[in-house]
């Protein structure tokens, strides 16, 4: 599992399904969006440079797998850049300075504008103790519009 270090909240979809079950044994509509949902998340440990997500629940303090969009249609957050923590040990501080100044840095690399006078935000996910002790150093940092789902990608942004 991976840590999510929000510096504006994820907000969270809630899906309420009936589940139905016909006479003949034919799959519920339950079973169907199950399906469909476990197809669109992908296991954290596998996101990619240029990966678009939707928020995920705000509440939980790590996650397992994102809800993975395709970039060209509304999506909640892309993710622009990958490290590796360079600690001997777990240190909670120490991971969170590093995240937010890497992060910073591939920032304004990423979109052509420092951070401070963006209209987008950051934020990442890293390490739980849990997936450090599994060997888990790699940070995740990502872009997201404060108000709204973007299309396309925020790289060369200006904004």
């Amino acid at each position: 599992m991976k840590k999510i270090r929000p510096l504006s909240a994820l907000l969270c979809a809630l899906f309420l399904v009936a589940c139905t079950d016909s006479a003949n044994n034919n799959r519920s509509m339950s079973d169907t969006i199950t399906e469909k949902l476990e197809l669109d998340h992908q296991d954290v440990f596998k996101l990619k440079l240029g990966q678009c997500f939707d928020d995920t629940n705000g509440h939980q303090q790590s996650v397992d797998s994102l809800p993975i969009r395709d970039c060209t249609q509304p999506h909640d957050h892309e993710i622009y850049h990958i490290f590796n923590v360079n600690l001997d040990s777990y240190n909670d501080e120490e991971i969170e300075q590093q995240a937010n100044a890497r992060c910073e840095e591939a920032f304004q690399r990423f979109t052509q504008k420092n951070y401070n006078e963006s209209i987008y935000e950051m934020s990442y996910l890293s390490p739980s103790v849990e997936s450090w002790q599994a060997q888990d150093r790699e940070v995740i940092c990502y872009i997201q519009h404060p108000d709204q789902k973007t299309t396309g990608s925020l790289r060369n942004i200006q904004a």
